[in-house]
C-alpha cells in the first residue's frame, strides 16, 4: 500500500504519551522516591505502547470497512504455510535483530563503566562519563537520523514494488539516489560537529567534555548512516538475513574494542570512540560488499560518496570561517552558531547542485518537514 501514515501516526501518539506522562510524573510524583518515580515511567512506556496500537487496529478496521476484501478464486491463493513461512521469514530476523541490539547495548552498559574502573576510574566518574557520552553525546550524533530514517522508510516499499515488477534499473536507481542523499546529510552533520562540535556541546550541554566526544563520533557516524540506507535496500529486496548478520558482527567489534581498550589506561574512553568509528567502517563495508553482489553501486561510488566531500569540506571551511569571526564581536554562543550555520547551508547546497550532486527535487525531498515530524517520534 505504500501508506506510511498510520505507523508515523501510531509513533507520534506512543511518544508524545511517554513523554507527557514521564514529564508529569518526575514533576510531581519524585518526592514518592526512585522506586516510585520509576515505576510510573515504566507505566507510561507501556501506556503508550497501548494507545500506539489500539491505533493501528483502528486504522486497520476503518480500512477493512471502507474497501472490503477481494475475492480470490481459491486455486490463485497461496498455501497457509506458504504464507505463515513467508511471515516468519521476515518477522524472525528483525525480531532477532531487535533483540540481540538490546542485549548488546545492556552489554555496554555494563562493560564501559567495568572497563573504565579498571582503567584506574573511580566507579562514580565513571557511571558519569559513559552517561555523557551515551545520554548526551550519541543522541546528538544521531539526531541528523531523522532525515535518513525517513528516506529509508520511503525506500523499502518502493524496491519492493521495482523487484515485484523485476525492475532492476530501478531498485538501482532508487538505490543510488539513497546513498546520496545520505552522503549529503551524514557529511553535513559530520562538518558542523568536527568544526563546531565542542561548542554545540557546550551550548546544549553547558558540559564542555561532552562536545570534544563529537568529531569522533561524527566521523563514525558517516558509515554508521550509510549502513542503515544499505539495510533498508535489504529490507526491500526482502533479505532480512544479511543485515543482521552485518550487525551481529559489528557488535561484536565494538565490544571487543571496549573490553580491550577502554581498561588500557593510555586509551580509557577512546577506546570507545576508536571501536565505534571501527565498527561502523566495518559494518559499512560488509554491508557495501553484500548489496554490490546484487545491485552494482561500487562502481558509481565516486557520484555518491567520494563526490559529495567537495561541498562539505567548503560546508566546514566556511563554518569555522564565520564562527571565528565574529567570535571577538558577539559573546553568545548560539548567535555564533547560528549565523555560521545560516551562511554554511546556502553555500553548500549551491555547492552540491554545482557539482551535480543534488538537484532540486532532491532539496525539495530532504526538506519535507512533514516526514522529518512523522520520523521524529518513530522509536
Amino acid at each position: 500500500m505504500q501508506d506510511i501514515k498510520p505507523p508515523a501516526e501510531s509513533q507520534v501518539i506512543e511518544q508524545a504519551v511517554k513523554l507527557g506522562l514521564c514529564a508529569v510524573f518526575l514533576k510531581f510524583f519524585l518526592l514518592w522516591g526512585t522506586g516510585s518515580s520509576v515505576a510510573f515511567v515504566i507505566s507510561s512506556m507501556v501506556l503508550g505502547e497501548i494507545l500506539g496500537f489500539a491505533h493501528l487496529i483502528f486504522y486497520y478496521t476503518r480500512i477493512r470497512l471502507k474497501y472490503p476484501p477481494l475475492y480470490i478464486k481459491r486455486e490463485e491463493t497461496l498455501p497457509y504455510r506458504r504464507i505463515i513461512g513467508d511471515i516468519i521469514s521476515t518477522a524472525l530476523p528483525i525480531s532477532v535483530s531487535r533483540i540481540t541490539g538490546s542485549l548488546f547495548h545492556v552489554v555496554e552498559a555494563v562493560l564501559v563503566p567495568r572497563s573504565l574502573q579498571a582503567a584506574g576510574m573511580t566507579p562514580q566518574r565513571s557511571i558519569a562519563l559513559f552517561g555523557k557520552l551515551t545520554g548526551m553525546a550519541v543522541p546528538l550524533i544521531l539526531l541528523p537520523s531523522i532525515m535518513t530514517s525517513s528516506m529509508a522508510m520511503t525506500l523499502i516499499p518502493e524496491i519492493s514494488e521495482d523487484v515485484s515488477l523485476n525492475n532492476w534499473k530501478g531498485v538501482k536507481a532508487k538505490t543510488l539516489q539513497a546513498l546520496k542523499l545520505t552522503s549529503i546529510i551524514s557529511y553535513a552533520s559530520a562538518s558542523l560537529f568536527i568544526v563546531l562540535g565542542k561548542s554545540v556541546g557546550l551550548l546544549i550541554y553547558g558540559i564542555a567534555l561532552v562536545g570534544e566526544f563529537l568529531p569522533f563520533l561524527a566521523a563514525g557516524s558517516i558509515f554508521l548512516y550509510h549502513s542503515a540506507a544499505i539495510s533498508s535496500v535489504f529490507r526491500g529486496l526482502g533479505d532480512q538475513i544479511t543485515p543482521l548478520k552485518n550487525s551481529l558482527i559489528t557488535s561484536l567489534v565494538m565490544v571487543a574494542s571496549i573490553y580491550y581498550l577502554i581498561p588500557v589506561p593510555q586509551i580509557g574512553l577512546k577506546g570507545y570512540l576508536l571501536g565505534f568509528v571501527i565498527s561502523s567502517l566495518i559494518g559499512f563495508i560488509l554491508n557495501l560488499r553484500a548489496l554490490n553482489r546484487r545491485v552494482n553501486i561500487i562502481e558509481f561510488a565516486g557520484s555518491w560518496f567520494f563526490m559529495p566531500l567537495i561541498p562539505s569540506a567548503v560546508f566546514g571551511l566556511v563554518l569555522f570561517l564565520i564562527y571565528s569571526a565574529f567570535s571577538s564581536y558577539i559573546r553568545e554562543e548560539i548567535v555564533r552558531i547560528c549565523l555560521a550555520l545560516f551562511t554554511g547551508l546556502p553555500v553548500y547546497l549551491v555547492f552540491a547542485v554545482r557539482y551535480r550532486i543534488l538537484k532540486i527535487e532532491d532539496i525539495r525531498r530532504i526538506m519535507n518537514i512533514k516526514i522529518w515530524f512523522n520520523q521524529l517520534f518513530f522509536g
